[in-house]
């Protein structure tokens, strides 16, 4: 059984009871429900007493007091339907009790709540209690407009301490991060707002993935943020950014049904605002809040005023990065200009001591160190003909046994990738290099590459030389570009002093050594003519010796035959005893056999003294101008092998593979000087091995469509690959003090490179060194 009990407006109000019911009261809305449910127990005889309320704008009422229940009760939702039979059907179940009384609750003209009291068995009310219950009736109507009022302020003070808390974060805060996560969780946790998001835009006003909320559970904003992730916005994020003012959403349920959040926002509104300073649009911030407040000036205004206030301090927070940034970029370059200088210094004490080989490989690792590269390279760049002519590796790519033949140079029209740097007079990178198109291949013996970064060195718009890294764990960038480029340039400047100084060296040894050849030349000259003087009569008498002796053999036979005839008449006497006494002595007829061979054998050596006077005067060093004229490069062999073969006796076989080659333009007293340098070199360095049998030097020459090649190789020690790219260095020697000036190669190489030719080298696995001239036809 139930009913509603209705007061009578003109019944006897019972003031005093309501007098001390208020005297009861407390500043908790919770504890007031709770006295109140308890007297309307008293009044009524019930055993139950339970206060619904209804929730603004919806269908729907909560328990929010009650008198004999259990605490979790509290908060039960029920549907608010027609005489709210549904929360009398749940009362009646819940409970067990049958008889039912309610009194409805009004707040400003609108019913609020629902008053239910329980009971096994009817009750008559008596007038008393009905004034009494219309009091308890008003009490909770009081109750209520108390509530609400001390809403409005507990909400605003709510607001205002979330602010308040905010402020504290902007000037705490370390990152975007941090403030604006903190912006939405204060925004919540201080219960200023339901739920509070904020999303972030680039400088291009679209959206770049940044997305901070509270209030929301993860899975129901889970559909904003793959809305977010498309590029999306919302309609009121749209409007805030293109009008640049607070949007209001008094109905987001009806207004924004796109949006996936509104379907949470019954009884709520919404308020979007811009994020934005001195024109730089940062994003937006999202709040909902009290249906009853979105149209709050105050609330808004707070609002706009906390967005311009994050906004400022992202600013902030930028101008303090760029700040930080300059600042660690002016430590850097710092550090690195303390590092170029000690760099340098180093350089240039090192200059003293050291050959430019040396200072090269210094430089290559160093910038091997600085990119943090595993190889590197440190090429010149041959001014007359472009050519690329490798000078030295870093000390990683010489211990990773790079083996590539010494001083092979790479021509400007087929260059390879690494050349791009000498054609285009810029710094090149290579994060690919396997996917070139233009790569020429890796030389066997070369590390693999995996990227590289080739810088040129440039003085008066002229490429000098290149210096190359490569191998880098990650990608060059166009800083380690920069850093490389400054140490090439710090760094040629002392390797092109130290050069200048060397070829000055260089070339007042080299006009010592002209001179001394010059000298020597002039001496063989003259000795040459004084020895070709008496040689000729030697010759001319040889020949004479030679024809005179067939004369004279002939009459030797008849005077035999003569003799014969005489003792086989029997007419022997004394002088025939003689004769024939004579003969026996001197072994006539092995004399006869004798003198022609040694008549040939002194031809032979007038034959040999002749060809080495021909060589002395072709090597005599007796022109200075560079006069070239076809020559065969066989002939210029032949006179090398020839001075050379005193040399060679009990050191090594000398053997000579010629093939027959066309003639080329050529100087051949220079060329004759460098393959007798390099015949000399390989004997010399045979002979430091105190072998106990004769080494091997083999001269071979062959030609191509556009070169004629000689090479000179021996079977000797070999050439150490941590010198290899000083080798045509001058004054670098590896012999003795005193057994070398460290000038042959460098001038061997010189006058190759004059002649438009190259003068290689490498070592073959066996062993060894083979050397190789070519020159152009």
């Amino acid at each position: 059984m139930s009913n509603t009990l209705v007061f009578d407006g003109s019944r006897r109000r019972c003031y005093t009871f309501l007098q001390d019911v208020l005297s009861e009261l407390t500043p908790s809305f919770s504890e007031n429900l709770r006295v109140l449910s308890r007297k309307v127990c008293e009044l009524s005889g019930s055993r139950v007493a339970l206060y619904f309320r209804y929730k603004n704008s919806t269908d729907e009422g909560y328990l929010a007091s009650g008198y004999n229940i259990e605490t979790s009760l509290i908060g039960e939702c029920l549907p608010k339907d027609a005489g709210c039979e549904a929360m009398r059907r749940w009362a009646i179940s819940r409970f067990g009790l049958e008889h039912v009384v309610s009194i409805p609750v009004s707040f400003r003209g609108e019913e609020s709540g629902c008053i239910m009291m329980l009971s096994g068995e009817p009750h008559q009310f008596t007038v008393e209690e009905h004034d009494a219950l219309q009091a308890v009736a008003l009490v909770f109507s009081y109750s209520e407009g108390r509530q609400d009022a001390l809403g409005d302020v507990s909400y605003k003070n709510r607001v205002g301490a979330a602010l308040l808390s905010i402020n504290k974060y902007l000037s705490r805060a370390k990152s975007r991060e941090a403030l604006l996560g903190a912006v939405c969780r204060e925004l919540v946790d201080k219960q200023g707002v339901f739920n509070a998001w904020i999303a972030l835009v680039g400088d291009d006003g679209l959206l770049d993935g940044e997305v901070f909320h509270a209030g929301f559970k993860e899975e129901r904003f889970a559909k904003m943020h793959v809305l977010l992730r498309k590029g999306r916005m919302p309609d009121c994020a749209r409007q805030a950014l293109i009008q640049n003012g607070l949007q209001i959403i008094d109905t987001p349920a009806v207004s924004c049904s796109a949006c996936p959040l509104s379907k949470g926002y019954a009884g709520r509104g919404g308020l979007c605002v811009q994020i934005s300073h001195d024109g730089r649009t940062y994003g937006w911030l999202t709040v909902s809040v009290p249906a009853k407040y979105v149209s709050d000036h105050i609330e808004q205004a707070l609002l706009v005023d906390l967005a311009d206030a994050v906004a400022l301090h992202l600013y902030a927070m930028e101008l303090e990065k760029q700040r930080c940034e300059a600042q660690e970029r002016k430590d850097v370059l710092l550090g690195h200009f303390e590092r170029l200088s000690a760099f340098r210094l180093a350089q240039v004490q090192l200059a003293h001591n050291v050959p430019v080989g040396r200072i090269l490989r210094e430089t290559i690792d160093e910038a091997e160190r600085w990119t943090g590269s595993s190889m590197g390279f440190f090429h010149f760049i041959d001014e007359v003909q472009g050519y690329v002519l490798p000078q030295a590796w870093s000390t990683r790519t010489a211990e990773s046994r790079c083996r590539m033949k010494g001083g092979a140079s790479h021509s400007p029209r087929n260059p390879g990738v690494w050349a791009d740097a000498v054609k285009e007079k810029r710094a090149v990178i290579h994060n690919d290099y396997h996917t070139l198109p233009g790569r020429k291949g890796i030389p066997e013996g070369h590390p693999e590459v995996v990227r590289e970064l080739v810088v040129p060195i440039i003085r008066d718009n002229v490429v000098k030389a290149i210096l190359g890294v490569g191998n880098k764990e990650e990608p060059y960038s166009e800083e380690d570009a920069r850093w490389v480029s400054a140490i090439g340039d710090q760094a040629w400047d002392i390797i092109e002093n130290k050069l200048f100084f060397d070829r000055q060296k260089a070339l007042h040894a080299q006009i010592e050594h002209a001179s001394k050849m010059e000298m020597i030349g002039k001496l063989a000259a003259g000795i040459t003519h004084e020895i070709n003087n008496p040689l000729n009569f030697i010759s001319l008498n040889v020949s004479s010796l030679e024809a005179d002796y067939t004369e004279l053999a002939a009459l030797l036979g008849h005077y035999r035959e003569l003799l014969e005839g005489v003792e086989r008449a029997g007419q022997s006497t004394e002088l025939t005893g003689k004769i024939r006494s004579m003969e026996h002595a001197l072994d006539l007829d092995g004399l006869l056999v004798d003198l022609p061979k040694q008549l040939a054998a002194t031809r032979q050596g007038v034959e040999r003294i002749t060809g080495i006077t021909r060589s002395m005067r072709s090597l005599s060093f007796k022109s200075i101008t560079d006069t070239r004229i076809l020559s065969d490069i066989n002939r210029v062999v032949q006179d090398a092998v020839m001075l050379a073969a005193h040399e060679s006796k009990g050191v090594a076989d000398l053997r000579v593979e010629s093939a027959t080659v066309p003639e080329v333009e050529c100087n051949p007293s220079q060329i004759g000087q460098v393959l007798l340098n390099l015949i000399l070199n390989s004997l010399q360095a045979i002979k430091s091995q105190q072998r106990s049998s004769p080494g091997s030097v083999i001269i071979t020459t062959w030609y191509d469509a556009r070169w004629v090649y000689c090479s000179v190789g021996d079977d000797g020690p070999g050439i150490d690959e941590s010198i290899g790219s000083e080798v045509y260095t001058p004054f670098f020697t590896t012999k003795d003090q005193g057994l070398g000036t460290g000038l042959g190669l460098s001038i061997s190489f010189d006058i190759v490179r004059k002649h438009g030719g190259t003068l290689t080298f490498n070592c073959p696995p066996e062993g060894g060194t083979v050397f190789t001239l070519s020159l152009p036809l």
